[in-house]
Formats: structure tokens, sequence, C-alpha cells
């Protein structure tokens, strides 16, 4: 704006200067502002003032058609930016929604496990394409296996967790990926259920065991520290007594096991939960930026 004042003030120095200094209309003597006798002429001034409003004008709608072109071309260019990253947010949400879904469908049973990695594979490294990053850093160290669960460093849960921005995340999510399918991968899940079955059966049965000797009062004579008694005209089996204790000792042994094998499976269910949700963040904000036409 001030720089058109200056412009509208220099236009009319000008024409008034060009008015003054040349002889105009076939007025004599070089000033259009008195004629020949000396009498000031208003009708200069009213052609004077109209030329200058002329000028006014069209440097004004000359203006007004570059600032709107310029603020449509503007519009049509966050229009352009906002398509395609809604886009690049719909790719994301269907191929995460892919990923995990799979992930999910190799804990059952049903599922045939070498048929569907092959997807797994697939999907994961389509996914990965979307997060592009021309970073190059050493991040193993923050994010990797171990003991049946992702371990992630409170630097990289800063940067995955992050709901404000997106800033350095892309290099962070590939690895997240990539250590999913290290989890996954040898049809690992289903082994930790398989050998879950087994215990549970076994433990199933000395509990069992356990009851019939309870009920036979073989746990009071444990208890009792006492020898074989006679209980009418029959003896209690040392065998028993043995076979109880060790029912004592097993079977805390195959619940201790139990609760490690369903801390595993827990672990993998929440590493896709974690997944869920780093995804879900990173698009949220890409969605804020898409609304703003960034």
């Amino acid at each position: 704006m001030m720089c058109l004042q200056v412009f509208y003030y220099w236009l009319f120095a000008k024409t008034i200067n060009y008015y003054t200094s040349l002889n105009v209309l076939g007025i004599t003597g070089g000033n259009i502002f008195f004629d020949k006798d000396g009498t000031f002429q208003w009708s200069s001034i009213a052609a004077l003032v109209s030329f200058v409003a002329a000028c006014l004008t069209f440097v004004g709608v000359f203006i007004n058609v570059s600032t709107q072109k310029k603020i449509a071309q503007q519009q049509i260019d966050a229009n352009l930016k906002a398509k395609a990253r809604i886009e690049w947010i719909n790719g994301v949400r269907e191929k995460s929604s892919e990923l995990i879904s799979l992930l999910l469908s190799l804990q059952k049973e049903e599922i045939a496990f070498h048929e569907q990695w092959l997807k797994v594979e697939e999907t994961s490294e389509l996914l990965k394409l979307f997060f592009s990053s021309k970073t190059i850093k050493d991040i193993e160290k923050d994010i990797y296996v171990q003991n049946d669960n992702i371990f992630v460093s409170n630097k990289a849960k800063e940067i995955l967790y992050n709901e404000c921005n997106n800033n350095d995340k892309n290099i962070f999510v590939r690895r997240y990926i990539e250590c999913l399918i290290e989890l996954y991968e040898n049809n690992k899940y289903k082994s930790y259920t398989k050998h879950r079955k087994i215990i549970a059966k076994k433990l199933n049965k000395e509990l069992f065991d356990q009851i019939s000797l309870e009920f036979e009062d073989v746990d009071k004579m444990v208890e009792g520290k006492s020898g074989p008694e006679k209980i009418g005209k029959d003896y209690l089996n040392e065998e028993k007594i043995s076979e109880y204790k060790r029912l004592k000792t097993s079977i805390p042994n195959y619940q201790s096991k139990l609760e490690k094998i369903d801390q595993s499976l827990q672990e993998y269910r929440e590493v896709i939960s974690e997944f869920s949700k780093i995804i879900s963040y990173y698009l949220k904000i890409e969605w804020d930026k898409a609304k703003k036409g960034q």
C-alpha cells in the first residue's frame, strides 16, 4: 500500500511537470494554466485531474487484476498440495490397515503361514515407500527386536509419538516396520501358541492328578511328615506320596511357563497396537496440513 501511494505521487508530479513544460492543446507559452493574456484556465485543471484520475484508475485496475491472479494461483497451488497430501494419507492408511490385518491373521491357526507371509512382506515394502527419507542415521540402537518385543528408546519415542509435527519421523517409522516383520517372521507367534497348548495340557493333567491324590488324603500325610499309615487292612502307597511331592513342584513350574508364554503373546499383540497408534499420530498431523492447503 505504501509503495502504491508513492507511485501515485510520482505519477502526479510527472504529469504536472509534463503539462507545465510543453505547449499542449494549442496553448502558447508552454503553460496550460494561463492563456496568452495571463488569465488562469480552470478548464486545464479539470483536464489534468481527469487525466490523472484515469491513470490512477488504470493503475488500480492493473494492480487489482494482478493481485487477484496471484491469489487465484495461490489457491490453485494450495488445492493441488492438499489433494496430493490427501491421496498420500489415503495410501498410507490403506497399506497400514492391510499390514495390521495380515499380521493379526498370522495369529490364527487356520491361516497357512508361508502363503500369508508373502503378502506381509509385499505390503510392508510398499508401506515403507511412503516414508522415504533423505536422512541417513544409524537408528538400529534406538529401535530393535528384543525378547519377543520391540525396544524403542526414549529418543525414538519422543519422535514417533510427537503429536505436533512429523519432523524426522520417516526413518523411525520405516525402522519400526522392519522390526515388526522381524518379530513375526518364521511363524514365531504360532510356535508360542502351540507350545502353550502343550504346557496347558500337561498342567491340566497334573492338576487332575493332584486333586485325585488330595481326595485320598495324601496331602495330609505329606504335610504331617508321617510315614505310611494303615487304613483298615491297606497301606498308603509310597509311590503316591512321591507323586504328590512331584506335583507340588511341577505344577507351579508349568504355571510359570504359561505366564511367560502369555506375556510374550501379549507383547506380540501390543507392538501392533503401538504401530497403529504411531500411524494415527502421523496421519492426523498430515490431515491438519491438508486442511490448511499445505
